[in-house]
């Protein structure tokens, strides 16, 4: 895999300290801040992110964790970890699918079922009950690794240890510079060739880039626009305005490319014509990251009735969001659908919104003249 693992993880360092308390909690949990000393127990699912987030306690359950530097030292039921520097020493009970520039599965850890990586350095020390799909620049497995199943990785570089246990198929790219000791026991070992192969290993990092860039933006234009996330979720108070912006957000999406085109054909239209195509592709892509605001904010505020942070709607609808769309059959129409909304919410955010304001100034300005012309007189 080449060297295009993001350095560009969780923005999240705008979060102020938040001090946490042991406690149990039976729901899900959210939490966010500069840092975080996760110690309490959650049976449900939980979201935490900050600049330095470090899990003490456990969660029986879904556990979405972002941060610059996230340690795992609790216990995990389904673990989704992104940040830049990541360390896991505890347990993850079942999958685990873990993305940042390094990461390390220390010699506390254990992974008792399948673990999905992309990262530039991984490092493996601790036990993998089942198997591992992972894109990396460098792979290290130490002499403590027990990995129970099969290892399928596209690597540069891959070193394997004395004494590291690989009960199953290490599969590699064939043009990986790979150190194996022959100390090591390894059940098979197989190569492939890149070109030939799209494994799942290509499948995941592909996706999970894609979900770590979209949330990126996410946070980058929320912050810039800080009312934009309050703006939509009042804009869909109105259950009327689903169907209304989808039938929007269609015309948006057949007409401004004939708009593009008929400016580019013209011979003083052409400038405008590339400008406004430029900002229908930007808007196609932000249009997919508000839909996926759009379902968290469907999902978590209105059906599961939950007040939490906007960047968190943000993270669970983007990613859910992904996932549907790649539902053979019926994840093209969700796409579709997607464009559609989020393209409308987005000419009722800039356009609709701009016209509010600018009602609202002139009866304000109205007022003040009226104002005057009564003191005057």
């Amino acid at each position: 895999m080449k060297k295009k693992i993001f350095s560009i993880l969780v923005i999240l360092s705008l979060f102020v300290v938040v001090p946490v308390h042991a406690k149990d909690i039976n729901d899900f949990y959210a939490n966010a801040g500069d840092t975080i000393s996760f110690k309490d127990k959650v049976i449900g699912d939980s979201a935490i992110a900050g600049n330095l987030v470090d899990i003490i306690g456990n969660i029986d359950g879904i556990g979405f964790i972002a941060g610059n530097t996230v340690n795992v030292n609790g216990n995990l039921e389904y673990g989704f970890v992104a940040g830049n520097s990541i360390t896991v020493n505890g347990t993850i009970e079942k999958n685990a699918y873990i993305a940042g520039h390094d990461i390390t599965i220390s010699k506390e850890a254990k992974i008792n079922r399948d673990l999905f990586m992309a990262s530039n350095t991984i490092i493996i020390e601790g036990a993998v009950n089942r198997n591992i799909s992972m894109g990396t620049s460098e792979l290290i497995i130490k002499s403590t690794a027990k990995i129970g199943g099969n290892i399928n990785v596209e690597a540069d570089k891959i070193t394997i240890e004395d004494g590291a246990t690989i009960n199953g198929t290490l599969k590699l790219n064939e043009n990986t510079t790979a150190n194996i000791s022959n100390k090591a026991t390894i059940t098979k070992i197989e190569t492939y060739k890149e070109a030939e192969v799209e494994n799942d290993t290509n499948i995941f990092s592909e996706v999970l880039i894609s979900i770590i860039n979209m949330f990126v933006v996410f946070i980058a234009f929320t912050s810039i626009f800080q009312k934009t996330c309050d703006k939509t979720k009042e804009m869909y108070k109105d259950e009327n305005k689903y169907i209304k912006n989808s039938g929007i957000g269609l015309l948006l999406l057949i007409c401004i490319p004939v708009i593009c085109l008929l400016l580019l054909i013209s011979s003083i239209g052409i400038s405008l014509g590339f400008v406004l195509f430029g900002l229908y592709i930007i808007g196609l892509y932000l249009a997919f990251i508000t839909s996926g605001f759009v379902l968290g904010d469907l999902i978590i505020t209105k059906l599961l009735k939950k007040d939490i942070n906007n960047y968190f709607i943000g993270i669970i609808g983007i990613v859910l969001l992904k996932l549907i769309t790649l539902i053979p059959h019926i994840g093209g129409l969700i796409s579709f659908i997607a464009l559609i909304l989020g393209l409308a919410t987005i000419y009722n955010l800039i356009i609709v919104d701009e016209k509010e304001e600018t009602k609202k100034d002139k009866v304000i300005e109205a007022k003040i003249t009226e104002k005057n012309k009564k003191k005057k007189n």
